[in-house]
């Protein structure tokens, strides 16, 4: 990402395939991740139409909250925008956020679990012919650890502190614009959104003022000439932190955190381009009820990583059989019963066949 001669440049620009400029909807509030509550039910766009709620389906699913059952019968809907295919995750820890430990640990181990594979279905396909395939894999860079003394951080701050570090090759993003970078700050630590009104806690504050668990975005890079437009990132305040513990998940801080890091991921993952000043076409969003992990907030789930530990995570919305799930279910998800009709010579003159076909 760091080279800057013409031809690499030129390569880097056919492998990123920017997406098409022709959003549906684009709101400030897209990528935010909400406390518990009231919050949960917002829309994302005004006078969007909410639809019908959905019905359990097995044993691994739930589902959905009352207030976030916007999705129409078709399902989440693909907007022709960029998902990230072969991601790679690249933690960064601000200060010294109580979940360090756990969170490296799960990054590590994430790729490849019945969760991530889960995320196959949200394959695409752009209207320029570009395929995004999800495969469930990726890969992780070491984390970078960054002192700060600072309590009270604003979204400008963050991506001017992303653009140093790439300025500086301290990150170096890849060229086919699949890094993301989840940042993690210390306890006590606030953060505001992007569109923040400072004057006043509210929403738009971190969980500790009883605002938002995480959410993620985009920084624009294109001017620093590294052929890249964009920059995906998830900011997620210390679920330790007084005020969040209770707002944010009721399990532990730290499975409560990887609950929320788990949303994040894959959001990030099927609609990255979000976030003010992106004009790219948004990947799979509703207008009402939100992208893949909204519609499913706040419900936990569990899945087992490549070290064949068990890691905590949130459901996912499960775009065939429209419910919250942490994994496929081969029986409902993978393979179809299909019922034909086979011309024969005598009476009487067909036969029935079925067979099954993946879906």
């Amino acid at each position: 990402m760091l080279i800057s001669a013409v031809v690499c440049l030129a390569a880097a620009s056919a492998l990123a395939a920017p997406a098409p400029t022709k959003p549906s909807c684009k709101s400030p509030t897209q990528g935010m991740f909400y406390v518990s509550g009231p919050l949960a039910d917002f829309s994302f766009c005004p006078g969007a139409k909410a639809s019908a709620s959905f019905q359990k389906r097995s044993d691994h699913s739930s589902p959905l909250p009352p207030g976030r059952a916007g999705v129409g019968i078709a399902g989440l809907p693909y907007n022709d925008g960029r998902v990230l295919t072969d991601m790679q995750i690249n933690p960064i820890f601000i200060g010294a956020p109580t979940a360090k430990t756990n969170m490296t640990e799960f990054y590590n181990n994430i790729w490849g679990s019945e969760w991530a594979r889960m995320l196959t279905q949200y394959s695409a396909t752009n209207s320029t012919g570009h395929k995004y395939t999800v495969t469930g894999y990726g890969t992780v860079k070491a984390a970078i650890v960054k002192q700060s003394n600072v309590t009270d951080f604003l979204d400008d701050q963050i991506q001017t502190m992303l653009r140093d570090m790439v300025k500086s090759g301290e990150i170096k993003p890849k060229l086919d614009a699949g890094s993301f970078y989840p940042i993690f700050f210390s306890k006590n630590v606030n953060v505001s959104a992007p569109f923040s009104d400072l004057s006043a806690p509210g929403p738009e504050r971190a969980c500790a003022n009883n605002g938002f668990c995480a959410y993620h975005g985009s920084v624009d890079i294109a001017a620093l000439n590294k052929g890249v437009e964009f920059l995906y990132y998830s900011v997620q305040p210390d679920l330790a932190s007084p005020g969040c513990a209770t707002k944010c998940g009721d399990k532990s801080p730290a499975e409560n955190q990887m609950m929320v890091a788990s949303h994040e991921l894959a959001e990030a993952l099927t609609d990255p381009d979000v976030g003010p000043g992106n004009l790219n076409a948004n990947g799979w969003i509703d207008d009402r009820a939100g992208e893949v992990a909204d519609i499913c907030n706040h419900i936990f789930g569990q899945t087992v990583g490549s070290n064949g530990k068990v890691y905590t995570v949130q459901k996912l919305f499960n775009n065939r059989t429209l419910n919250c799930v942490d994994r496929l279910d081969p029986l409902k998800d993978i393979t179809i019963l299909i019922k034909e009709l086979k011309p024969k010579k005598t009476y009487p003159f067909y036969e029935i066949v079925y067979k099954t076909r993946l879906v």
